[in-house]
């Protein structure tokens, strides 16, 4: 199984294998794609996906987690109040099969993930919650499908993340507020909880 992520923020899952059917029993065929998950980008909040992406077995829920990052790489030092960047972890559950996502299966959207920005201390810890919300042609669903941070002041991840031991790492940049375009803006890592989206960045 091939996963790739594309400018548009859009993760796509490839069949690469010899399985004839899927989960649900399903036929499915060498080369079958599905999207299975959607960051909402735009050309005004600048969500683009220009790295590759990390992927980890989560230690608890046992799913397969796909790490992302958003920003616009060609304008890296642009700054306005439209830029909505994200770090993003999402679960493929049907891993290790294949299966085909459409409306009336499963949803793939931010709205099936957790907002975890400000959550420092874990309360978002595990996902699987009984937090649901309503998706239009899909129904009530948990919003454990994954969870996402939103970044400030125009920051960008300009790298792709790195998992180890339970953590995501995200190389995230952010512009000079200075009046001088070429003055240096500031450079960090963030550390999240790799399978709840707590930020563990104070404790670098």
């Amino acid at each position: 199984l091939v996963y790739i992520n594309d400018l548009e923020g859009k993760i796509t899952k490839i069949n690469l294998t010899d399985m004839t059917e899927t989960k649900a029993g399903l036929r499915t065929r060498l080369y079958d794609s599905t999207t299975i998950f959607e960051a909402s980008s735009t050309a005004t909040n600048g969500r683009y996906m220009f790295h590759s992406m990390d992927t980890a077995i989560g230690t608890t829920s046992k799913n397969l987690w796909l790490y992302a990052g958003t920003g616009d790489y060609e304008r890296v030092t642009a700054k306005n109040n439209n830029i909505d960047n994200l770090l993003i972890g999402f679960r493929d559950k049907d891993f290790p099969f294949y299966e085909e996502v459409n409306r009336n299966y499963s949803p793939f959207s931010l709205m099936a993930c957790q907002d975890t920005s400000n959550d420092t201390t874990g309360v978002r810890c595990p996902l699987d919650s009984t937090e649901r919300v309503l998706i239009r042609g899909v129904g009530r669903v948990n919003r454990d499908a994954g969870w996402y941070i939103k970044l400030q002041n125009s920051q960008k991840v300009v790298a792709e993340p790195t998992v180890t031991r339970g953590v995501a790492y995200f190389p995230i940049y952010e512009p000079t507020t200075s009046l001088n375009q070429c003055d240096p803006g500031k450079a960090f890592v963030c550390a999240v909880d790799d399978e709840c989206g707590t930020n563990f960045s104070g404790r670098l």
